[in-house]
């Protein structure tokens, strides 16, 4: 199976945001939620969550693959809560050669979200225009 390399770029990108290190002590909240692209679910994709230094907030990032409109982060391995600068590359999901997960459908969207430090869902709708970045409320720009 054939591994597309904005994954292997984005999972390059966690593993440096994670460390290492071994387990981490730092509280970890299960997230899950709706992937969509201009109101449609993005077939193939991912979200990777960093915590916003910027904002006070630190500790390990996570990630989570979209797959027909779904994601959710993976047990033990979610969100720490807080600002969160929040990156989503979504893909057509028709296999094309050396696109294990098609062509992408934008490029790349970024966003800063505030999460509760406790397990949720939050959906994301990336705008038809994501060539901007969106404030922390999570609106997109007038």
């Amino acid at each position: 199976m054939k591994v597309g390399v904005k994954y292997r770029l984005g999972l390059l990108m966690l593993c440096a945001t994670l460390g290492c290190g071994g387990e981490s002590l730092v509280p970890r909240y299960s997230l899950e939620g709706k992937a969509s692209y201009n109101g449609k679910p993005i077939p193939r994709g991912m979200v990777v969550f960093s915590p916003d230094s910027s904002k006070g907030n630190n500790g390990p990032g996570a990630i989570a693959i979209i797959k027909d409109g779904q994601y959710s982060t993976e047990a033990g391995k979610g969100i720490v809560g807080g600002f969160h600068e929040v990156r989503i590359s979504g893909y057509d999901g028709v296999p094309a050669g050396d696109l294990a997960d098609g062509k992408p459908l934008f490029n790349g969207y970024v966003t800063t979200i505030d999460f509760p430090k406790k397990s949720g869902t939050h959906d994301f709708d990336v705008p038809l225009n994501s060539n901007s970045r969106t404030p922390s409320n999570g609106l997109a720009p007038p």
